[in-house]
């Protein structure tokens, strides 16, 4: 396949809450994930609408696994969405390169406090440049704002930033 000039990068935390993430130049889309596989299929449905003939599509999902502290139906939960993704964007022909949380959070995360997920959040408060949007909202608000509190979105975020800070080369 011919390279675009343009990139699209996107960031998934896979989990029962998680989100996808994607930045295009300095714009900055926030998709909480959907509870069915439907609702997770529209949103790529209208990512490739929007910029499949136009932009290279780099996707990076957190690649996990399920801890014993977490209940079996939590698990299966998150399991179950990983899957979906990877199902959908195959059928998109569209490769996920699957990036431990280690890996990524090694390189994006201000590690100040010793719970993970608040230092995701408080890296997310550093971030300039880019205005943030939720889902297709075409009017621009803080990233700060458009993460508030969740630590999923500023998990994907940083993943997709990881994603746009690599040029998307662990896809290839």
């Amino acid at each position: 396949m011919k390279k675009k000039h343009l990139n699209l990068y996107i960031g998934i935390d896979p989990g029962w809450s998680g989100c996808l993430v994607f930045i295009q130049d300095k714009n900055i889309r926030f998709f909480d994930c959907p509870k069915y596989a439907s609702g997770m299929a529209l949103i790529v449905n209208q990512i490739i609408e929007n910029f499949y003939k136009s932009h290279n599509i780099y996707c990076y999902i957190e690649k996990v696994h399920t801890i014993d502290k977490w209940s079996k139906q939590s698990g299966d939960k998150l399991m179950i969405n990983y899957g979906m993704w990877h199902g959908i964007f195959a059928a998109h022909n569209i490769k996920l390169a699957e990036v431990l949380p280690m890996t990524w959070q090694k390189y994006m995360v201000n590690k100040i406090h010793t719970n993970p997920k608040e230092n995701s959040l408080e890296t997310v408060e550093r971030i300039q440049g880019y205005w943030g949007y939720d889902k297709w909202e075409k009017t621009p608000m803080n990233l700060i704002k458009v993460v508030g509190n969740n630590h999923n979105r500023s998990d994907a975020l940083l993943l997709a930033m990881f994603c746009e800070r690599t040029k998307g080369k662990l896809c290839e």
